[in-house]
């Protein structure tokens, strides 16, 4: 009887620890496969975490590129402004006919032709040397004038009235005259331009023309109605 005892409680031993071993191999199982499934799930989170990082990188790449394409309308409207071109010299007044006879003033021949070319919208100059003679002293034909000539390329108006050429004379190396000129005039427009001259000068006596004192000095507006030529003159000697 006691030796059936002692195989019982063997058994029962065996039993015991079998079931423990089990417990243990489920336990270990359970730990394993949660592990494995936290590291899936951490592995998941980070990798969309990575594409939305990537996407939204990518989203403000593109938003930066779009606005250094597309610069702002008024950024594009100044420098628009800023391209603009001033007043061209070949739109002038009274005012601008007298500056241009004060520049004129004291410069010599070459100075004279730089003056003229960079200023206007001329042709090549036209060159008339002995073109007349004026007295000089007591010698009435003492004074040898030289001419220079060039033609406007492109309309140049004074006060409205379009002009076709200007005119220099040289006398002893100095200026001597200088004039804007028009072909095919007539007696209206230059009633005009005597108008707007007086506006801006006080008008002055002259027998040959009517005259207007300005700054450089005496300006005379002129229709030689032989040739329907109307001048705008102003004289240095």
């Amino acid at each position: 009887m006691k030796k059936i005892k002692s195989i019982l409680a063997f058994v029962l031993s065996l039993s015991i620890c079998a079931s423990m071993a089990a417990c243990g191999s489920n336990s270990n199982d359970e730990s394993s496969k949660t592990e494995t499934s936290s590291a899936a799930t951490t592995e998941a989170t980070t990798e969309e975490s990575t594409e939305e990082t990537s996407e939204d990188s990518a989203e403000t790449t593109s938003t930066v590129a779009t606005a250094s394409d597309s610069p702002d309308e008024s950024t594009t409207a100044d420098a628009s402004d800023s391209t603009a071109e001033p007043v061209s010299a070949s739109d002038m007044t009274f005012a601008d006919v007298d500056t241009c006879f004060s520049d004129l003033n004291g410069k010599t021949l070459d100075e004279i032709k730089s003056y003229v070319e960079s200023t206007f919208p001329v042709t090549d100059c036209q060159e008339k040397i002995g073109a007349y003679s004026m007295p000089k002293g007591n010698d009435k034909s003492g004074l040898q004038i030289d001419m220079y000539t060039w033609n406007f390329s492109s309309p140049v108006t004074i006060e409205g009235v379009a002009f076709d050429y200007i005119a220099i004379s040289m006398g002893d190396g100095a200026i001597y005259r200088a004039s804007f000129n028009k072909y095919d005039s007539d007696t209206q427009t230059a009633s005009d331009l005597k108008t707007k001259a007086e506006s801006y000068g006080q008008k002055t006596s002259n027998e040959y023309a009517d005259s207007y004192n300005m700054n450089c000095g005496e300006v005379s507006i002129n229709l030689v109605s032989e040739t329907e030529t109307l001048g705008i003159d102003h004289n240095y000697q």
